[in-house]
C-alpha cells in the first residue's frame, strides 16, 4: 500500500515513530513485571514457619512456650522449590538471547516482539491454575516466560535501528528502556497489595491482571505497529522521507527495497 503524501487517521497528528516508541515502552513495562512479579507474589503462594528469636520480640504462650507463626499457602514449596521457581523464568530467558537477530530479521521483528510478550501474556493467565496443578507445571510455565521473552530486547534494537533516526535514536532508546525500571517499580507494590486483598482470590490476582494487560497491548500493538515504515499503510511520505534519510548507510537492503517497490 502506498504512503499518503499527509498521514491518515491520528497519524495525521501524531508520528507514527511516536506512536512506536510509545507502545515499544509499554511492552518494555510488561516484560519486566511479567519477570518480577513472583519475586513478591511467592511468599503469598506458600505458607512459611517462622519463629522469632530474638527475647525482645518472642511471643510466648501461657505456658511460657514459644509461639510459632505461620502464613497460609496455598503450596508447601520448600525453600529449594522455590528458588527452582524463581530461576525458571532466567533459565528460558538466556536461552533465546542469540537467536532473536536471526529470528526478528527471518519472520519480521513486530510479530516476534509482539508475540513474545502475548505467549507471555496466555501464560501468565494459566499460571494460577498451573499452580494448582503441581509444581512441574507451573515451572514449566514460567520456563515458557522466560524462553518467550527473551527475544524483545534483541527485537526492540532492530525496530528502533528501523524506525528512529540517528538524531533521535538516543532519546527514543531512553525512554523505550526506562520502561524496564518503570515495569519493576510498579509491579512489586501491586503484586503485594492484590496479594494481600481478595480480588480475584488475591495472588492470583496479579497473574490475571498482567496476563489480560499484555493481552490487551497485542491488539494495539498489532493494529498500529509495522516492520518498517515502508509498510505503514496510514504513514506520511514526509515521515518516512525524514525517518529514511536520518538512517544514513543503516538502512538494511530489506528497508530499501521495499521503498523502491512502494514507490514505483
Amino acid at each position: 500500500m502506498k504512503a499518503q503524501t499527509d498521514g491518515r487517521l491520528c497519524y495525521s497528528c501524531i508520528p507514527a515513530r511516536i506512536i512506536f516508541i510509545f507502545l515499544t515502552f509499554l511492552g518494555i513495562c510488561l516484560v519486566y513485571a511479567f519477570k518480577s512479579l513472583l519475586g513478591v507474589a511467592v511468599v503469598a503462594m506458600v505458607g512459611h514457619n517462622s519463629t522469632t528469636e530474638n527475647s525482645s520480640h518472642e511471643c510466648h504462650t501461657e505456658d511460657g512456650s514459644h509461639e510459632n507463626s505461620y502464613s497460609v499457602g496455598e503450596f508447601d514449596w520448600d525453600d529449594h522449590q522455590q528458588a527452582i521457581i524463581l530461576g525458571a523464568f532466567f533459565y528460558g530467558y538466556i536461552i533465546t538471547q542469540l537467536p532473536a537477530g536471526v529470528l526478528s530479521e527471518k519472520f519480521g521483528a513486530k510479530w516476534i516482539f509482539g508475540g513474545s510478550i502475548l505467549i507471555t501474556a496466555i501464560l501468565s493467565l494459566l499460571g494460577p491454575e498451573a499452580a494448582r496443578w503441581g509444581f512441574v507445571p507451573f515451572f514449566l510455565t514460567r520456563f515458557g516466560q522466560g524462553l518467550a521473552e527473551g527475544v524483545t530486547i534483541p527485537c526492540m534494537n532492530a525496530m528502533i535501528a528501523r524506525w528512529i533516526p540517528k538524531m533521535e535514536r538516543s532519546r527514543a532508546t531512553s525512554i523505550i528502556l526506562s520502561g524496564s525500571a518503570i515495569g519493576t517499580v510498579v509491579t512489586l507494590p501491586l503484586t503485594g497489595y492484590l496479594c494481600d486483598g481478595t480480588f480475584m482470590g488475591g495472588w492470583p490476582a496479579i497473574f490475571y491482571v498482567l496476563g489480560i494487560a499484555g493481552c490487551v497491548w497485542f491488539v494495539f500493538w498489532a493494529i498500529f505497529i509495522y516492520d518498517t515504515p515502508e509498510r505503514h499503510p496510514f504513514i506520511s511520505q514526509k515521515e518516512i522521507k525524514f525517518i529514511n534519510e536520518g538512517q544514513g548507510r543503516e538502512k538494511t537492503s530489506e528497508v530499501s527495497n521495499c521503498f523502491v517497490n512502494l514507490h514505483k
